[in-house]
């Protein structure tokens, strides 16, 4: 954890809260974190970090095809002047197939592919200083594990309807994501440096 390796100090915030619970005990009653039961918009935090992390979660900013944008623009909210933001966002590998789009809540507006991810930051005062991207082994599996943990859960309460609906979602999932997914949805981790913020962009 960040958190034990850096001695740094943080805030996680999330509208979750079995989300957060979960990163409590992850974190052992560590008490140079705090934990916020909110929305991001709302949780009344101000410019005083600096660094801040939002790994798959661009979603809390904006609606599918904006969150990345948006993310980066709020963060000006949060983030100190020369501070730093590591982004963790989807990409497309290559052009989705629409069968692929068909079986899971994508569209293909809804990522763009790495380079402009990383071209993003420029245009919202933020200076790209690092990405890179996830590798098929560790995609597959981050992918492979929803499978793995549905069917524990399925076998475990084998008349639970709701564990086998689950069930039957991640191997149709798994299904897409072997079939089309793998060679089309990459996931990147960029490192962003805030400089002086330029005219939000609409």
């Amino acid at each position: 954890m960040l958190a034990e390796t850096t001695g740094c100090t943080g805030v996680g915030v999330d509208p979750d809260e079995a989300e957060l619970e979960l990163a409590r005990l992850r974190a052992r009653g560590d008490g140079r974190l705090s934990w916020m039961n909110d929305e991001i918009a709302d949780c009344g935090l101000g410019r005083e970090f600096d660094a801040a992390i939002c790994v798959g979660a661009t979603h809390a900013f904006g609606s599918p095809g904006e969150g990345l944008l948006r993310t980066l623009e709020r963060m000006h909210e949060f983030v100190k002047p020369g501070g730093r933001l590591l982004v963790g966002e989807g990409y497309w590998r290559q052009e989705p197939p629409q069968e692929y789009l068909h079986v899971t809540p994508f569209e293909g507006h809804h990522l763009a592919d790495h380079a402009s991810n990383e071209a993003l930051g420029a245009r919202t005062g933020w200076v790209l200083i690092h990405s890179e991207v996830s590798s098929l082994e560790e995609w597959d599996e981050f992918e492979s594990s929803f499978l793995r943990e549905a069917e524990a859960r399925s076998a475990g309460v084998p008349e639970d309807e709701d564990a086998r609906a689950e069930l039957v979602h991640w191997r149709s999932w798994n299904e897409a994501y072997q079939r089309w997914g793998r060679d089309t949805l990459g996931f990147g981790f960029y490192v962003f440096e805030l400089r002086d913020r330029p005219d939000a962009v609409a």
